[in-house]
């Protein structure tokens, strides 16, 4: 009986000893791929800026293309702390798509807020960026020209 257990023991040994040797050898052979490469511009980005005198809002907003939609960085300052804002992309044909939202915070209100979104519009569409609260008020539109 303790020579079948000690045979079984011997047999299962060797049996995880070339498994972790055929594990290494096969490692081997692979290559790390370099991470994409996501600081390059797509064509068809494009960067839109407006202020609104009335309401002291500031927009500088870039669109990137994606496959039929958009993605869309924002830059924001003159917006007081405590609004809730929307970012919104508007259409040639007037639909807006709301791509982010946030609360402006004290810091944001003195040194600006960046929001980053995306919107279910293709980006030839795109007919301004805006930012509007939440009680609908328009704080500013960047129109894309």
């Amino acid at each position: 009986m303790a020579l079948a257990a000690a045979s079984v023991v011997a047999v299962l040994a060797a049996a995880v000893a070339g498994g972790v040797l055929l594990g290494r050898q096969a490692s081997t052979g692979a290559v790390a791929l370099p991470a994409p490469d996501t600081s390059a511009t797509p064509p068809g980005t494009r960067t839109v800026s407006a202020a609104d005198a009335k309401t002291g809002a500031r927009l500088t907003a870039t669109i990137r293309p994606a496959a039929g939609w958009v993605r869309v960085h924002a830059d924001t300052m003159g917006i007081k702390a405590g609004e809730r804002c929307q970012l919104v992309v508007v259409d040639r044909n007037g639909a807006s798509v709301v791509a982010g939202s946030w609360l402006v915070s004290p810091q944001g209100a003195i040194s600006g807020t960046s929001v980053d979104g995306s919107a279910l519009v293709p980006a030839t569409d795109v007919a301004a960026v805006q930012i509007v609260t939440f009680d609908g008020e328009k704080l500013v539109n960047a129109a894309v020209v």
